[in-house]
């Protein structure tokens, strides 16, 4: 809202695009307003189910003061090739493969389609000929 009211200041921007920033700070609002009334009803509803008084204490934050503590980074110089033994990476790496394979046959399927067909309709040989009894009384 102060960029858009800079705006209008200096005359770049009309005074109805600061009139716009307040509209859309206001809504904002309103919405951070009705999830906060969403999160205090969801909130109450769960503390029904577990058979406590509905006050909406229990969907607010606590920091846990024990969290464990990160693992330590692996040591540099391990092989690539336990990657390649990680399930997770390998099924993530056949869906790229198959995505690919997918674009691939697709980017075919757009080019024209050439096809070849060839045909015999008949077989002329001089052995048929011969065997032929017409072809014996004449010689």
């Amino acid at each position: 809202m102060r960029i858009a009211g800079q705006r209008v200041a200096i005359g770049i921007a009309p005074e109805s695009e600061l009139q716009e920033a307040r509209n859309a700070q206001r809504s904002q609002l309103d919405a951070l307003k009705a999830a906060e009334l969403a999160r205090s009803q969801a909130a109450q509803a769960l503390e029904l189910l577990l058979g406590r008084y509905p006050g909406g204490e229990i969907g607010k934050f606590t920091p846990a003061p024990d969290l464990p503590a990160l693992p330590a980074a692996p040591q540099a110089g391990l092989p690539a090739d336990l990657l390649d033994r990680r399930p997770d990476l390998t099924a993530a790496a056949h869906q790229v493969a198959a995505a690919f394979d997918l674009r691939q046959s697709a980017q075919a399927a757009r080019l024209p389609r050439i096809s070849i067909s060839a045909a015999i309709t008949g077989i002329r040989s001089d052995v048929f000929l011969l065997n032929q009894p017409a072809a014996r009384s004449r010689g």
